[in-house]
């Protein structure tokens, strides 16, 4: 019976680890699953009373007026060899606290180790617990038909303890070998919702493969030891006891393991450990049967018990010496990437800490990359670790790999406030962060908060790129979760940035909920600001506004600027008004020391970064129905899922990079072209495209007086020669190579576009003609650049309607640089032209292009009932799904404008 309770316990708890995680916390969040519980609870209490009232029992106690003990000839006898009961009692309440212990040395271990095969995300840890709970259930299940028909109980636990403990070190070659399995899944698997289903599956079977062998043995223990120890007459006290004191132990074996141990010995010594206790606690009780045996069973006795004594010594040491766990496999990463290690990875730093296994590596060629469970928090190339003058000699390079990411966090947070006295880093990653604030000659305190010690001692492979981090007295750390530290108290802070690890990471989305960011506008001082950063790449656009909402909630100002493709930075302010940014933070003299590496980053180029404000995403956050909370953790519950998908903020990206941004319809204009021709993040679309229209007007000038044909290069040195000692990483980054390649296209283009709007005739296929014209002239429906020759657009005009052109042909010719002017009259009347071949199927632009264009340009000209009229025409031909960020953007505004019309 105790064996059926205790399976029906374990197997409940394992249902409802995932129950909880995978659909309760979706559809209700975490109020709503606390309720559920508690309602389950409840409905249990009154069905046991109803079912007591019924059967009459009430008042009756079988064991009245007596200490509970079960009459003698209910179960078999004890079985203990000659024990006598106080050193039974004793005995095996000590193997109770002792097997729990060493069965959460395991558990702490195990979820450890598969996190690095399973990944760290919060479903992750969801299958590990199950996994574990199952194989206990199981364990009892098997149990509860044997245990009262087992003649010596203690022997056959003993042989239990001794087997669960050489089950858990006989895993590990099954652990060593998943890696492999994991990337052949993932090779196999389709990445759509069903293979992240059948994804889930696998990595339960994974984590049962390695788990079930010594969690069965554990979840035979319990029902045994109360067996035994009710049959020796103790009664139904033994029950809680052994209960209570294995529940001790789980304690302990968590605080000793997580905290201690593991810290001190690393993952293999302490799945060792675990083992060896285990296997001890078998020899103990073999060795205490042997001891009370009589007659001429006793030589049998010992001779077994000293047999599983030498082989527990035997199987620790196979286990710790002759099972080899590569480091460079251990810390790939594959549960996302699905690929083994390749050659020439060194392993520069290896740390198993408390909250994270902790890596440094150095990949061909010259990339150095610090990670956290396999995935790569922070990289630089090998040029950042040469000192200034040797950079200085080598001339610049641009930024590449996730540089530009934790260059332009820093040095865009602090240009909203170049005064800021105090600062606190949230997350150390390489430390480059932290190091470019301290180029501040102002700032007076940066503090980093980081929870993993590890992660401090292993950004030192970036010395010195990051000195100042380390050597500078203004810099100090501080080991706590961040909401822990902000909820702390203290002298209020003019700057906060957030660089957390991905979001999908368990416990990390936390940092990104409405809480978090309630904790960090209170201890921002008056003008200060709050910089955070989140990815683009394996998440949805969902999840980035519920993102977006929970800083919209909590912030009355704050500007988005993207710094690096696939990286957004949101700038918020406690103020109503965002200071407007001071550029030239990039010439403080520790900042400018640093990025000699780099070209120069003038203020027309930092403009470029700006992508959304406020006001763009009001109408649509300010009714967002959940951003993200640590209640609702929306963001906690999706990211992995898109993860796995490879879905990218697909609005977002296209909003960047594409022809025609609507937010950047509602920015004020920018600071004018300026005169950069080589940009330090080629990753941003529009700065690059910035650069790009300056070379492709200095390529022009300089090719005057030559034929149409030349090279582009022969007036301007397009290629930044790679020298000698320049990391030969450097040259695979979008640098100015690929600029060339893009700049000889562009010129190539303009050159046909030349020729065609040069013709004496009129073209045969207009719609071939006007592609080639608007290509040529700089637009193009794939890319954020910019119109590079507004007078070949004008030249086409003139010549199309010379030639009588349809009305789509001129329509089109006035509607580009009409925005490019924000000329928005001139948009209306070339989007009114265009809207009926869009709807006759055969259209000169594309439909989301003048669907966008069209409506916003209603929008800002204050004709609502236009731009409402002209959406639903063009809708249902612009190709875009009603998810798509930009259709959500405009209906937003579109509500917004005729409510308040």
């Amino acid at each position: 019976v105790l064996s059926l309770l205790y399976f029906c316990n374990s197997f409940g708890a394992a249902v409802g680890a995932l129950v909880a995680g995978f659909v309760l916390l979706g559809m209700f969040g975490l109020p709503g699953t606390v309720l559920t519980a508690s309602v389950l609870n409840v409905s249990v209490a009154l069905l046991v009373w109803a079912a007591d009232q019924r059967s009459g029992t009430a008042s009756r106690d079988p064991y009245a007026g007596g200490r509970g003990v079960a009459p003698s000839d209910s179960l078999p006898a004890p079985g203990g060899g000659g024990m006598e009961k106080g050193d039974l009692w004793r005995l095996l309440l000590w193997v109770s606290f002792g097997t729990a212990l060493a069965s959460f040395i395991y558990e702490i271990a195990w979820i450890r180790m598969l996190s690095l095969v399973l990944g760290t995300a919060t479903h992750s840890f969801e299958i590990m617990l199950s996994a574990f709970i199952l194989g206990l259930a199981l364990g009892a299940f098997w149990m509860r038909a044997r245990a009262d028909r087992i003649a010596d109980p203690v022997r056959s636990l003993g042989w239990i303890q001794w087997v669960m403990g050489a089950s858990a070190l006989a895993t590990l070659p099954l652990y060593v070998a998943s890696f492999g399995w994991t990337a052949e899944l993932l090779s196999a698997l389709n990445r759509t919702p069903s293979g992240y289903s059948l994804f889930n599956l696998a990595r339960y079977g994974v984590a049962l493969m390695v788990m079930l062998p010594s969690t069965f043995c554990a979840g035979m223990t319990l029902p045994l030891i109360t067996r035994t120890l009710l049959s020796s007459g103790e009664g139904e006290r033994a029950i809680g006891w052994v209960y209570g004191i294995n529940t001790l132990g789980s304690i302990v074996g968590v605080i000793l393991a997580s905290l201690i141990l593991l810290p001190l010995v690393g993952l293999q010594p302490l799945l060792v450990l675990g083992g060896g206790l285990d296997m001890a606690l078998g020899v103990l009780l073999l060795g205490a049967v042997a001891y009370r045996a009589a007659g001429p069973e006793r030589p049998r006795a010992r001779g077994w018990a000293v047999a599983s004594a030498l082989g527990a010594a035997g199987v620790a040491l196979l286990a710790l010496l002759g099972v080899r766990m590569d480091r460079a496999l251990l810390t790939s990463g594959v549960y996302r990437t699905g690929h083994l290690p390749g050659e020439g990875t060194e392993i520069l730093f290896y740390k198993d800490g408390r909250t994270a296994t902790v890596s440094a590596d150095r990949k061909p060629p010259g990339v150095l990359t610090l990670s956290t469970n396999g995935k790569p928090d922070a990289t630089l190339t090998e040029a950042w670790l040469l000192t200034p003058e040797e950079a200085r000699s080598l001339g610049p390079v641009p930024l590449s790999l996730d540089e530009p990411t934790q260059i332009l966090t820093s040095l865009i947070t602090l240009a909203h406030n170049p005064q800021a006295r105090s600062a606190v880093v949230v997350g150390q990653g390489s430390g480059l962060s932290s190091h470019m604030l301290l180029g501040s000659p102002n700032l007076d305190t940066v503090i980093t908060v980081e929870i993993e010690p590890e992660m401090l001692e292993g950004s030192r492979v970036f010395l010195p790129a990051t000195h100042r981090v380390f050597d500078d007295s203004r810099s100090r750390f501080v080991l706590d979760d961040a909401k822990s530290f902000l909820a702390q108290g203290g002298p209020p802070l003019d700057l906060i940035l957030s660089e957390p690890s991905n979001p999908w990471v368990s416990g990390v989305s936390s940092l990104f909920s409405v809480e978090f960011y309630q904790r960090v506008r209170g201890r921002l001082a008056p003008g200060g600001v709050f910089g955070q950063w989140i990815h683009l790449y394996e998440i949805d656009d969902g999840l980035i506004l519920s993102v977006l909402a929970a800083i919209h909630r909590v912030f009355p100002s704050y500007h988005v600027f993207l710094v690096h493709a696939s990286d957004m930075l949101i700038v918020a302010g406690r103020d109503p008004l965002l200071p407007a940014p001071d550029w030239r933070v990039v010439a403080f003299p520790g900042v400018a020391e640093d990025l000699v590496r780099t070209f120069p980053f003038p203020p027309e180029l930092m403009e470029t970064t700006r992508f959304l404000t406020r006001d763009a995403l009001a109408p649509l956050l300010d009714a967002w129905p959940h951003p993200n909370s640590d209640f609702f953790p929306i963001l906690d519950l999706g990211a992995e899922r898109t993860r796995f998908l490879r879905e990218p903020a697909l609005g977002f990206l296209e909003s960047a990079a594409g022809p025609f941004d609507l937010a950047d319809a509602f920015l004020p204009p920018g600071q004018g072209e300026g005169e950069a021709s080589v940009t330090p993040v080629p990753q941003i679309p529009m700065g690059r495209a910035l650069a790009l229209r300056n070379r492709f007007r200095l390529a022009r000038q300089g090719r005057e007086g030559g034929r149409a044909g030349d090279a582009p290069d022969r007036g301007l040195p397009l290629e930044v020669p790679w020298r000698p000692g320049l990391p030969s990483a450097l040259g695979a980054a979008p640098g100015p190579a690929a600029t060339d390649a893009e700049l000889r296209q562009a010129l190539y283009r303009f050159q046909r576009a030349e020729a065609l709007v040069a013709m004496e005739a009129p073209p045969a296929d207009w719609a071939g003609w006007l592609r080639e014209v608007v290509e040529g002239a700089g637009w193009t429906a794939a890319t954020g650049w910019r119109i590079l020759d507004p007078p070949l657009l004008s030249r086409g005009l003139e010549r199309a309607r010379a030639w009588g052109a349809p009305e789509g042909v001129e329509a089109s010719l006035v509607l580009l640089p009409a925005l490019e002017n924000r000329d928005w009259p001139g948009v209306v009347e070339a989007t009114e032209a265009l809207v009926g071949s869009l709807e006759a199927g055969e259209p000169w632009l594309p439909g989301s292009f003048l669907m966008e264009t069209g409506v916003a340009a209603r929008l800002l000209l204050g004709r609502a009932a236009e731009a409402g009229e002209f959406f639903r025409r063009t809708g249902p031909h612009s190709g875009l799904p009603r998810e798509d960020l930009r259709v959500r953007l405009l209906m937003a505004h579109l509500d917004r404008a005729i409510s308040v019309r």
